[in-house]
């Protein structure tokens, strides 16, 4: 699993415990601008934490440490909020773009996300996020919204699903 936007590290918990026990193996590699420690409690030596910028990552990187490629991309990336709707939802939509893009990547004979693999991604409810939907069901055998519960109800957050990597 792949964790974009990893800090504070919840969601690498989370993921570290959703690959089963560490007999069977497994990886989640996060990745942060902030400078993130893993999180001692429910983690184990199957977690990895990259400092950097996942828009500037060399696809590379990506091979070395995931070589038989991943089954989750997450993204839980963010950026500093402006308060203005418009500037804040065109913000988190690039940042889901990069994530996308990321889900996609592949290079002779190695991809990234694996067939039937799932992306989910953290995204501010506005302008062009139903275009972007279109665009994840050309790659994606199902696309969907979450709302989480837990979700303030003042909170424009939502998570866009992509099911069955085609």
């Amino acid at each position: 699993m792949l964790d974009l936007g990893c800090h504070p590290g919840a969601w690498l918990q989370v993921a570290c415990q959703s690959i089963g026990p560490r007999a069977k193996g497994g990886l989640v590699l996060g990745i942060d601008i902030q400078e993130t420690s893993k999180p001692g409690r429910y983690t184990d030596d199957r977690v990895k934490i990259l400092l950097g910028d996942a828009r500037e990552v060399d696809g590379t990187l990506w091979k070395s440490y995931a070589a038989r490629g991943l089954d989750v991309v997450l993204s839980d990336m963010c950026h500093w909020t402006h308060g203005n709707s418009v500037i804040d939802s065109a913000k988190s939509l690039e940042l889901a773009r990069t994530a996308f893009e990321i889900s996609l990547y592949r290079e002779e004979g190695y991809t990234l996300l694996k067939p039937g693999g799932s992306l989910v991604m953290k995204i501010l409810q506005g302008a062009g996020i139903e275009e972007f939907a279109k665009e994840l069901k050309e790659h994606y055998k199902t696309v969907k919204h979450h709302r989480p519960k837990a979700t303030r109800s003042e909170s424009k957050e939502v998570f866009l699903i992509g099911l069955g990597k085609l």
